[in-house]
């Protein structure tokens, strides 16, 4: 029986990559360590040479979807062999060789989740897992743990304790996991910076009203604030203008799903994929002629494109 040492570069922490190897060495009944590292992932294990061949193959080829691997190998090594397989956390500091993960938009079971009634996560705007969340948003150095994020002030609550351990669970070794009995909590702010309302539901509920006055909101979200408005409210779409010092230059929609911009705007399959995907970025469309309720002459003047977006969390 051999030692083996798997390196792996590039965006490969933040994508799931130690529970996919965890998962991947137990359907092998491998013994070994995989630990996140100043320059990626680290796998070491104990097998046979035909072992260590078929475990790395597989393990590059099937990669998370999200990772993007830069680089690998495989090298031999001496010493005892390993008992069990177990995810470890590296605290080494020094130099950072490592591409740093980016934020990525809510893929399709977080966004079920959350729009479920009967799901402990229902209406919980911060629901994030190993496939989707903020990442670059929240790191403050790597590698990437939860300990090296703004996450770090969020203990676990136990569902979620129980979630992160369980090999099973799409949130296992996820560093962002949280709930509304332990995660990040939505208030609001009046323009005085008092707390005028700190139930997360009814918060939501009285920015939406605030919209339909015509009113201007400060969203903080993972990476920075949105000033936002009624898309449909001229005057206050000009109040945004004044108060960004931003006479022309284009805003951005944000669209509640794809029926309301396929609506308003020509979306071709590769536009469909991109807004969907796990980049959620804006996307410049050419309007329809006969598009309604936007004010699209005040949002983007002079232009037959509208840049939009879906929400990205």
């Amino acid at each position: 029986m051999n030692n083996w040492h798997i390196q792996i570069k590039g965006s490969v922490q933040g994508v799931g990559f130690r529970p996919y190897v965890y998962r991947l060495a137990l359907e092998r009944d491998l013994s070994g360590v995989v630990y996140n590292a100043l320059d990626g992932v680290h796998v070491k294990f104990s097998g046979s040479k035909d072992q260590a061949k078929e475990f790395y193959n597989v393990l590059i080829d099937k990669a998370p979807s999200l990772a993007r691997i830069t680089n690998h190998k495989i090298i031999q090594q001496t010493g005892e062999g390993y008992k069990g397989f177990q995810i470890m956390q590296n605290k080494t500091k020094g130099l950072v060789s490592l591409m740093v993960p980016p934020d990525f938009g809510l893929c399709e079971n977080c966004k079920n989740e959350v729009l479920s009634s009967n799901n402990r996560r229902a209406a919980y705007p911060f629901i994030t897992c190993t496939q989707c969340g903020p990442r670059y948003s929240l790191i403050t150095e790597l590698p990437f743990e939860r300990e090296f994020t703004t996450m770090r002030a969020y203990q676990m609550c136990p569902s979620c304790m129980q979630e992160y351990g369980d090999p099973k669970d799409s949130r296992y070794h996820s560093q962002t996991n949280s709930c509304a009995e332990c995660g990040v909590r939505v208030a609001l702010w009046n323009h005085k910076g008092q707390e005028i309302e700190n139930n997360s539901q009814s918060a939501i509920e009285k920015v939406v009203d605030l919209w339909g006055q015509g009113k201007i909101v400060a969203i903080k979200g993972g990476g920075g604030y949105l000033l936002t408005c009624d898309a449909t409210n001229v005057k206050a779409i000009q109040t945004l203008r004044k108060r960004k010092h931003r006479p022309s230059k284009p805003f951005a929609c944000m669209y509640p799903n794809m029926v309301y911009i396929q609506r308003d705007c020509h979306v071709d399959s590769s536009d469909l994929a991109m807004l969907t995907g796990e980049v959620a970025p804006i996307l410049l469309l050419r309007l329809k002629k006969k598009s309604v309720d936007i004010a699209f002459e005040d949002i983007a003047p002079r232009l037959n494109l509208i840049g939009v977006m879906l929400p990205y969390t």
